[in-house]
């Protein structure tokens, strides 16, 4: 993984779904405590991602996968490329939503 130089793909998929959905949730509450320096903004985004094409494609659990259609395409790369730009108190807003719901899809059993 390019922005996760420690983790490969292959340790990703080890952890179940829950889990990876925590990950993303905990880039996006970097984002919020960062979001008042776009470049580390961007580098959240960037991690978040890498875990989202990859929570992509594991097998969910029908609650979960529901809960996570709308997030997939909230989180597209152009949408958050976008948000990137925002001022800082909407980018912390936006990404506490989005961390709160990914947090959400981990506490799921």
């Amino acid at each position: 993984m390019k922005t996760h130089r420690s983790l490969a793909r292959e340790d990703v998929l080890k952890y179940p779904t829950e889990k990876v959905a925590l990950m993303v949730a905990s880039e996006f509450w970097r984002a919020v405590d960062v979001a008042a320096h776009p470049e580390n903004v961007s580098a959240c985004f960037a991690r978040a991602g890498e875990l989202l094409e990859i929570l992509e494609t594991m097998p969910l659990k029908e609650p979960a996968a529901q809960s996570l259609r709308p997030l997939f395409v909230a989180c597209r790369a152009d949408v958050l490329e976008k948000v990137s730009h925002e001022p800082s108190e909407q980018i912390k807003e936006i990404c506490a939503d989005f961390a709160q719901r990914f947090d959400l899809i981990g506490s799921m059993k």
